[in-house]
């Protein structure tokens, strides 16, 4: 990288830009192996939660309809932690890209952050993350109604339990934004 300003600028904000883009392709793996390994977790466990519905006979053991809200309760903190978890990430991610195209501004010749994030912005990928999490606490929910009916105060709960799920992952996002002035 030829330094316009004799002083090393240009090489410490290459080397800083090469720093951010390594942080930003770090970040993906990370992401995409929580997004992976979670995603999984959760999937078997709705599937297990889905066998708490089958009862016959001759059971030894039966749970009370407490104790199957009880899990259904707990795969729902696990969707909204794993959701909190992938935002974090994504919120330091955000960050380094924003540093890289403050570098690649400097430069005017560098764009692929630029590319990248308008990509992303164009498309709403991000919009399809939400959407998969939300649909994980309905899906929760779906299995919920179906193992605890009827008992209808139980089945309020879990109905519950999911809308704060779904607004904490709608709101989650917008916390700590600074509200947009009235035009």
């Amino acid at each position: 990288m030829p330094d316009r300003n004799g002083d090393g600028l240009d090489q410490r904000l290459f080397d800083e830009w090469k720093e951010a883009r390594d942080m930003i392709s770090n970040l993906d793996g990370t992401l995409s192996n929580l997004r992976k390994y979670g995603f999984s977790f959760i999937a078997a466990l709705l599937a297990t939660d889905s066998i708490l519905g089958q009862t016959t006979v001759n059971s030894t053991i039966v749970l009370s309809p407490q104790v199957k809200l009880a899990v259904f309760g707990s795969t729902l903190i696990l969707v909204a932690g794993l959701y909190a978890t992938d935002k974090f990430y994504m919120v330091v991610q955000q960050a380094a890209a924003a540093r890289a195209i403050e570098i690649e501004n400097h430069f005017g010749t560098m764009k692929l952050t630029h590319v990248i994030g308008r990509f992303y912005g164009t498309k709403h990928l991000w919009l399809y993350v939400e959407l998969l999490y939300a649909f994980f606490a309905l899906a929760c929910e779906t299995l919920g109604m179906i193992v605890l009916y009827p008992s209808y105060n139980l089945m309020f709960v879990i109905t519950l339990s999911t809308a704060l799920t779904i607004a904490f992952i709608a709101l989650l996002p917008r916390v700590g934004r600074s509200p947009k002035p009235y035009p």
